[in-house]
């Protein structure tokens, strides 16, 4: 019986709790001045904008607690124009959950990026903040030219 005891608590000192958390891809509504759009349970997706695009390549939603929360999400802003630069600004790529102040993801300082160029952002609860509860609001503002001008947004639902 001792025996047992101890390959369990060792177990749970090893991580094996987790193994009943169950988690799954984000199902998405993507809100743009172009048209408005909902996925469903998917791993990775591009949102094609005029002269940018947004590129979600991981999201995992935790659903093993009463309310689901934000575990993963792996997020790319890339310049798609050929000739104008895209710039983004520290305050204007957060993420929030309901009741919750919204979590910083943007650039520590200003970032330009000409063609091609792509920026990536990460959320991880205790890397990037607390647990966000669902759902989940990624608000997206970038520049299309130096001195704020042009602003371009992108408003991501998840669930």
């Amino acid at each position: 019986m001792l025996r047992y005891t101890l390959i369990l608590v060792l177990g749970l000192l090893a991580g094996c709790q987790s193994l009943s958390r169950q988690t799954r891809p984000a199902s998405m509504e993507m809100i743009t001045k172009q048209g408005h759009w909902r996925l469903e349970g998917v791993q990775s997706t591009t949102l094609e904008l005029v002269g940018w695009q947004v590129r979600i390549t991981n999201s995992r939603v935790n659903v093993s607690p009463k309310v689901p929360l934000l575990e993963t999400l792996e997020l790319e802003i890339v310049n798609s124009s050929p000739d104008t630069p895209l710039v983004l600004e520290p305050t204007e790529i957060s993420i929030g959950g309901i009741a919750n102040h919204p979590v910083l993801l943007g650039p520590k300082k200003t970032v330009v990026l000409n063609r091609g160029e792509c920026h990536r952002f990460f959320y991880s609860p205790g890397r990037r903040a607390d647990l966000l509860p669902y759902p989940f609001v990624l608000n997206i503002t970038v520049f299309r030219g130096l001195n704020f001008k042009n602003p371009q947004t992108a408003k991501i639902v998840m669930y």
